[in-house]
């Protein structure tokens, strides 16, 4: 009986012990979690993006819109035409979506980064003013 009084004397410490541990693995595990929820809400963000047919239309009228800014270089003749103003507009409302998601730390700014820099970066060559002719991104 004697080694269980003096194990008893150590109980406290080892609840103590595990109660850290348990609370340690629970945190890990939220963060892991945290992690896994923002990378799988950017993929189901560029998946959406890539599949939706409104916004593929989107994409496609703000193609046919920056090929006419692009001819005459000019915000003055893009804001002339309300529908390729407004075909611009929403495809970098979709930009927009995706900047405010990784600032409030809804989206993976990684999955994000892989995933849509390049095409960020090509719209905001495409849109590059004439007084500016090198980009400090090139």
């Amino acid at each position: 009986m004697s080694y269980l009084d003096e194990a008893a004397k150590y109980a406290p410490i080892a609840t103590a012990t595990v109660a850290t541990f348990a609370l340690i693995v629970a945190f890990v595990s939220i963060l892991v979690q945290r992690g896994l929820a923002k990378r799988r809400a950017a993929l189901d963000f560029f998946f959406k993006t890539e599949m939706d047919k409104s916004i593929v239309d989107a994409y496609n009228s703000y193609e046919t819109a920056i090929e006419k800014f692009q001819e005459h270089k000019s915000v003055e003749k893009l804001y002339d035409d309300d529908a390729d103003y407004r075909s611009v507009r929403a495809y970098l409302n979709i930009h927009e979506l995706v900047a405010v998601g990784i600032h409030t730390g809804v989206l993976d700014d990684k999955v994000c980064y892989d995933f849509w820099s390049d095409e960020l970066m090509d719209a905001y060559e495409d849109g590059e003013a004439p007084h500016r002719p090198y980009s400090k991104f090139r």
